[in-house]
């Protein structure tokens, strides 16, 4: 009620599981749940002009869909086309983002692809982006993965020539050996905040995460058992 003149993203999520998702079906299955958000925001006095639908997230993953529902960047990016073309007819006054996908190279398990290099996935899937208002980037750093390496994977995409939105971002490192104080991850979102206005492209960021009800991700999480840790109030009083 306090911020009807912020711009508000809402993603359009599926649990793909192990399952085929054809783009109507995943424009089937997320619809009513996306209007339904957008419903309420309406009723605060949010315009649709004002609304980012973020289609997916982090394909490159095989929990994601790559591998089953899709072989390559390529043909996510067909799919994901596909998908626009249904959510603009339905919802043609809000904007669309392509999806972040998660940073970081190839990775395995058990001789299975997890995800696939995010730069080449990418690359693979580029054609499609010149369909979208904007591109979703995901942005993590950790002890073995510095926020350096987070800032680059955000620099291949600040030259798109479109509006950019970080909407993930933290120090994930999961477990860690000694858990950051609110202070230290504040510092540290501080100096991230700090670098995105440094790229005129980039229009804001999102942290992970606000709550969760997995332990795994308390150490990171802004509030745990409905307290706040104070990270919030440190960053807006830096």
């Amino acid at each position: 009620d306090k911020n009807r003149e912020a711009e508000y993203i809402v993603r359009a999520f599926l649990n793909f599981g192990d399952r085929r998702i054809t783009p109507a079906q995943f424009f089937n299955d997320t619809i009513s749940d996306v209007r339904r958000t957008i419903n309420c925001l309406h009723a605060f006095g949010v315009p649709s002009s004002r609304i980012w639908i973020e289609l997916h997230n982090e394909p490159n993953l095989r929990p994601e869909g790559h591998g089953i529902s899709w072989a390559s960047g390529d043909g996510f990016g067909g799919w994901l086309v596909a998908v626009l073309v249904a959510y603009r007819a339905a919802l043609p006054d809000c904007k669309f983002l392509y999806p972040g996908l998660s940073p970081g190279g190839d990775a395995y398990a058990n001789g299975v692809l997890l995800r696939r290099d995010s730069a080449r996935f990418l690359e693979g899937s580029r054609f499609a982006i010149s369909r979208f208002d904007g591109v979703g980037v995901h942005c993590y750093w950790s002890s073995s993965y510095p926020m350096s390496k987070a800032l680059a994977h955000l620099d291949s995409y600040t030259s798109m020539g479109k509006p950019v939105w970080v909407t993930e971002a933290s120090n994930n490192t999961r477990p860690p050996a000694v858990e950051p104080t609110p202070r230290q991850y504040a510092d540290q979102y501080v100096v991230f905040l700090n670098q995105l206005r440094q790229r005129p492209s980039v229009r804001g960021v999102t942290f992970f995460v606000a709550s969760a009800s997995n332990p795994e991700f308390h150490p990171e999480a802004w509030v745990v058992g409905g307290q706040s840790k104070g990270i919030a109030g440190l960053i807006a009083h830096a």
